[in-house]
């Protein structure tokens, strides 16, 4: 087990804070399939969460090293999987909704014939290093080096509600770490494109006489994200039609159009993905949701996250906390309480934590300041300013200590139009998060404010800090803070009278076949089939969804 498949793979399941661990015990890919909880507990994985998400990816390595099957054209060099072990059975195949990204080096062939072999060798190390780097955070799993690509799974091993969200902002970090490359002893610089489809695949052990390639994924979507790829200018994204559709906004879409790829049956719509909008991605803060679906099972929580609600607007704060696991749900709640509250008045403010960005300090606040300033990649660093000042609300403080705090914060250039701050890091900071804390409860002055913050699991402490200090200042006011974060997460806070927890369990088996009529759209299905898809999806909506989906498409 090389450094960077220890790491990419820890990275794929979000336990990236694992690898030096692994490391320092010299767990390798024969020892991985024996370890135990245990063991696991001796390295230092102390939470349950983290102990059953290993367990359950080393079960389904199968004691093999991850491997994919090769897409689009053979590579001159593949790269060789580890073997598998001898007395271990293939895996079982599953069916699976999957985003894969293809990414590739542009004009390494023209390179190749230019410059020394091993300075080629080198060069290509440097770019899957800088593409490797990138996606690291971003919840993907990185299946395959294959030439100059790189082929990288959303949705497997673990099932994401944002796989495609994740994969697109991985593709364009990557095409960023790329284009800052330069060959080695030149000028000339590197350039990276890529694709992204989403499909239906089945993943599991291909073995045969001579191989055995664990956890390999057969499906039309591999094949289609190495032709979309194609399509792009060197620089840009591609992405196909289901995977645009996931998107919900969340990024500014360019349509292609329709076109024939080769050792595709059908014509694919493609488009070119822009700069991320203001849109969060999950659902439109500003205009509603737009899905017209029931909820089901949830009518008690959401009746009470509900009641919450309406007891902050008439001027008592409440926060609700909402757990569960990935798939369980908590999205569609937030989605529910949009729909039942869209036609009154009310600011929404709605900060993401990342799991790429767990690390860097208020990056949800920032990333949110960002887009209410409507920021665009064209802008000056003034023209920014400008922006952001535009959409400051009332303060205490002068303007020009705020927009100094605000910008040091954001990155942005400012000393040359507002004074210098001169103040110890630790005391620019406290400034920080006041003039942070301030701005947002200006926001309730004139109409109730809805505060989402998503994912916490992911949020990094000064986050954490700032919404500790909106929690103790919202008692007396008309805002409502919804918090939502998976299962390992520990809430930081005391339990207060204005916080209210929720917890969102697995689906009872009635609610589960309520659900799949529910999607089936009255089409008759199977009782047989229906009954299977009840018991594979194991009560986690998001899998009932995907398991109906894929019955649905197969006829």
């Amino acid at each position: 087990m090389t450094t960077r498949e220890l790491s990419a793979w820890l990275d794929g399941l979000g336990l990236g804070e694992y690898t030096s661990a692994f490391e320092e015990n010299e767990i390798d890919w024969e020892v991985l399939p024996e370890l135990t909880k245990e063991d696991l507990a001796d390295m230092g994985v102390t939470r349950v969460g983290h102990r059953r998400k290993l367990l359950n990816a080393i079960a389904e390595l199968g004691g093999a090293a991850p491997a994919a099957q090769p897409v689009g054209e053979p590579a001159s060099q593949p790269q060789p999987s580890a073997p598998a072990r001898p007395s271990q059975a293939p895996q079982h195949a599953e069916r699976r909704q999957v985003s894969v990204l293809f990414c590739d080096m542009v004009g390494s062939t023209s390179l190749s014939a230019q410059i020394d072999p091993e300075d080629m060798r080198e060069v290509q190390r440097m770019y899957q290093d800088a593409v490797a780097s990138a996606i690291s955070g971003f919840g993907g799993h990185i299946a395959n080096f294959i030439g100059d690509g790189i082929v990288v799974y959303f949705g497997w091993p673990i099932a994401s509600e944002n796989q495609a969200l994740q994969a697109v902002r991985a593709g364009q970090a990557a095409l960023e770490a790329v284009s800052k490359l330069t060959v080695p002893g030149t000028s000339l610089a590197l350039a990276s494109r890529a694709g992204i489809a989403t499909g239906q695949v089945v993943v599991g052990d291909l073995a045969g006489e001579a191989s055995h390639q664990a956890a390999a994924i057969s499906g039309e979507a591999p094949n289609r994200a190495a032709r979309l790829q194609e399509l792009a200018e060197p620089g840009q994204l591609a992405i196909d039609m289901p995977t645009n559709r996931l998107l919900r906004g969340a990024f500014e879409i360019i349509d292609i159009g329709a076109h024939s790829l080769k050792g595709l049956a059908n014509q694919v719509q493609a488009y070119r993905v822009g700069s991320e909008s203001g849109l969060p991605g999950q659902f439109d803060l500003t205009g509603g949701s737009k899905d017209t679906s029931q909820l089901v099972g949830r009518q008690g929580d959401q009746a009470l996250i509900k009641g919450r609600w309406d007891q902050a607007t008439a001027g008592q704060g409440q926060i609700v906390l909402l757990s569960g696991e990935a798939g369980i749900g908590k999205s569609r709640m937030i989605r529910q309480l949009f729909q039942s509250i869209h036609d009154q008045e009310k600011t929404v403010l709605h900060f993401q934590c990342a799991q790429n960005l767990a690390q860097a300090a208020l990056h949800p606040l920032a990333n949110a300041l960002q887009r209410n300033a409507g920021f665009e990649q064209a802008d000056s660093a003034s023209g920014k300013l400008d922006k952001l000042q535009a959409v400051l609300g009332k303060s205490s403080r002068p303007v020009d200590q705020t927009m100094a705090l605000l910008a040091s914060m954001m990155n942005l250039p400012f000393e040359d139009r507002y004074p210098a701050l001169g103040m110890s890091p630790q005391r620019q900071l406290e400034e920080t998060l006041l003039a942070l804390l301030e701005q947002i409860l200006a926001q309730s002055n004139d109409s109730p404010l809805l505060i989402v913050f998503e994912d916490l699991h992911w949020a990094d402490p000064t986050t954490l800090d700032l919404l500790g200090r909106l929690i103790a200042e919202i008692e007396s006011r008309q805002v409502f803070i919804l918090a939502t974060f998976r299962e390992e997460f520990s809430s930081p806070w005391p339990s207060l009278a204005h916080m209210t927890q929720v917890s969102l369990s697995r689906m009872g088996r009635a609610d589960c076949g309520n659900l799949i009529d529910q999607l089936t759209g009255g089409k008759p299905i199977n009782d047989a089939i229906k009954a299977q898809i009840i018991e594979k999806a194991d009560g986690v909506p998001l899998f009932v969804e995907e398991i109906t989906k894929t019955v649905l498409e197969a006829g």
